[in-house]
């Protein structure tokens, strides 16, 4: 008796091939338990952040603990219930500037953890800077009939070679967010004195203005992904005495801070 063959048919062996091999594992990629994000990129000292996500599987009865890095441990900061959907969400206000970390965590694992750079306002007088071009003075001084203990001014010194301009670089190493100050015009300002000012990033101008006698006025600047700063001033000299005389005048950043580590 010979012996035949059976053949299938295409559609059938392609069916074939879908199903599982005896004792072949058919498991699904198990989801992250819990994801957690928080509300904001950065918050200034003082201030809440939100940490907020999500728990799967989520039982009726399931709690969410947020910790918060420590000196080498994970330390508890608060327990919530979660809800119907598995959401949940925690406030919390970092006590120091730095970098606050932060996990979620329930029987179940924990999450990735949370990043929140913590910012703080500080003087930018206080950064030490020699001045490309220029003076610069950040002593207490008095400006539109008020003491300014903050101040970073510039004029254009003796013999100024640039027609009155002067300027300075800050390093920010990207790692601040803003400055602020209050314009005016201080040092031994004369009736007639004018100046002007001009903050540049990246080669770009970001703020800039003319200031007179008596008037003042406020800047904030973002400083968001920057190398550096730059301060620029410019004071007309009409008696061409290129800040060598008994009278001159400076641009003041008056108060200038900055948001940063």
């Amino acid at each position: 008796m010979t012996a035949r063959s059976l053949a299938l048919p295409a559609s059938l062996l392609a069916l074939l091939a879908l199903v599982p091999a005896a004792g072949a594992s058919h498991r699904a990629t198990p989801a992250a338990p819990v994801t957690a994000t928080a509300t904001a990129p950065w918050i200034v000292l003082g201030s809440s952040v939100g940490i907020k996500g999500t728990v799967s599987p989520h039982p009726a009865g399931t709690r969410v603990t947020l910790q918060k890095a420590g000196s080498g441990s994970w330390v508890r900061v608060a327990t919530a219930g979660v809800s119907a959907g598995g959401g949940y969400s925690f406030t919390v206000k970092p006590g120091a500037s730095g970098t606050a970390t932060f996990r979620v965590t329930t029987t179940g694992g924990s999450s990735a953890s949370v990043p929140v750079p913590v910012l703080r306002w500080s003087y930018l007088g206080d950064v030490y800077a020699h001045p490309t071009v220029g003076d610069l003075n950040t002593e207490t001084m008095d400006v539109n009939g008020a003491s300014d203990e903050h101040p970073v001014a510039l004029d254009a010194g003796c013999y100024n070679g640039y027609y009155g301009d002067a300027w300075v670089d800050y390093p920010l190493a990207k790692k601040y967010e803003t400055l602020t100050a209050t314009m005016g015009l201080g040092g031994y300002v004369e009736t007639g004195s004018t100046g002007s000012y001009e903050v540049i990033g990246a080669g770009k101008t970001l703020a800039s203005g003319k200031l007179v006698p008596g008037a003042s006025k406020k800047i904030s600047v973002s400083l968001a992904g920057l190398a550096s700063v730059r301060l620029k001033i410019n004071v007309p000299d009409p008696n061409d005495a290129g800040g060598c005389g008994l009278s001159y005048t400076e641009v003041v950043f008056g108060n200038a801070q900055v948001l940063g580590p």
